[in-house]
């Protein structure tokens, strides 16, 4: 019994360290270089995708990037992807 006790214990723990770690600063970004970052990533995965379905034979209309940036609401501006829905900080 407390075996599985200790068990269950352990579970918990990493459980509530991976809440309130990693799966909060993905899903919810504290500052906005990282909103920056997870933007770059949302993209990136996106244009993947539409690549491998017009290798795959699918037709497209517009390219990955343009498609991409629209259905999240972004615009790129020095390289990097800002949202239309966030408000930059003073001085960007």
């Amino acid at each position: 019994m407390f075996k599985n006790l200790a068990s269950l214990a352990v579970i918990l723990a990493v459980a509530y360290w991976y809440w309130t770690g990693p799966y909060q600063d993905k899903h919810a970004p504290k500052s906005y270089q990282q909103k920056l970052v997870a933007n770059g990533e949302k993209m990136m995965q996106c244009e993947r995708g539409l690549g491998y379905q017009q290798g795959a034979g699918n037709q497209i209309a517009g390219s990955p990037e343009t498609l991409c940036a629209k259905r999240f609401n972004f615009y790129q501006d020095l390289g990097q992807w800002h949202s239309y829905d966030d408000v930059r900080p003073d001085g960007e």
